[in-house]
């Protein structure tokens, strides 16, 4: 009788222990989930790089990565509206920057660039990106501006290598033009030198590169080496001008090869 009565007490405990295996394991995945660490941003979705924003890192939207992955900055501010998804700004002197050291975000003898543009119901007149100095050096300096004339993307390679009072200003200007409330992935790519040049690229956001040549090539010549790259800029800092729109970039990143691929596409 006794152990009728215990295989009876057993068979009505068993669910009560399945249950509570089960909770247990329902509570092991939780913490799992919790303790899990989301993807690096900086060793993603590219690992070769010299600068790398896309707003991914969490609760630190302005934090850039540098040199693969190896080191990451905050930017610093300026108005611009920053959030994990763009960069938006509307009015002269607002941007966010990065501080660049020894080279280690951008070269000025040769790279590559691709960012995101989207430019809110008005196309006009205004930069988009600059890599120059912190007090703005109208000699040596890259610009990429949204050229308003005919909507078109022109880009900008200043130099002064000498130091004397003649730049060598060089330009070069998509072909096709861009048009309001449209995201498009616009590229830069630039080597001093011979052979040397410059092309740009604009292509509807999710399409490989595009490049287009400039008509003179072997033109482009270095930065003064007193005067080296200081800051890659997102925004409107150096030329101020009004664009009368609000402007929005994401997913800017730089590489050291010419005309390279865009691995953020």
């Amino acid at each position: 009788m006794k152990k009728t009565i215990i295989i009876i007490a057993l068979l009505l405990a068993l669910p009560s222990l399945c249950l509570a295996g089960a909770l247990q394991e329902k509570q092991k995945a939780c913490i799992a989930k919790k303790n899990a660490t989301t993807a690096d941003p900086c060793s993603s979705p590219t690992s070769t790089y010299m600068f790398s924003y896309t707003g991914d890192y969490t609760a630190d939207t302005d934090k850039a990565c540098f040199t693969n992955g190896t080191a990451s900055k905050d930017g610093t501010i300026l108005t611009a509206t920053v959030d994990a998804s763009y960069v938006t700004w509307s009015t002269a002197g607002d941007y966010i920057l990065w501080a660049v050291s020894s080279g280690d975000g951008v070269s000025s003898t040769q790279g590559t660039i691709f960012f995101s543009l989207y430019v809110v119901d008005t196309v006009g007149d205004g930069t988009a990106i600059e890599i120059g100095r912190d007090t703005w050096d109208g000699d040596n300096y890259i610009r990429i501006t949204v050229y308003g004339t005919d909507d078109k993307i022109r880009a900008y390679h200043v130099s002064d290598p000498d130091g004397d009072t003649t730049e060598n200003s060089q330009n070069v200007i998509s072909t096709g033009g861009i048009t309001a409330n449209t995201w498009y992935r616009v590229g830069y790519t630039w080597k001093v030198g011979n052979p040397g040049g410059h092309r740009v690229s604009v292509v509807a956001l999710g399409n490989d590169p595009s490049w287009e040549a400039e008509a003179d090539s072997n033109t482009l010549t270095d930065f003064n080496a007193s005067l080296p790259i200081q800051n890659i800029v997102v925004g409107n800092k150096g030329i101020p001008a009004t664009p009368g729109e609000a402007r929005r970039v994401a997913n800017v990143v730089i590489l050291s090869g010419y005309a390279a691929d865009d691995p953020l596409q």
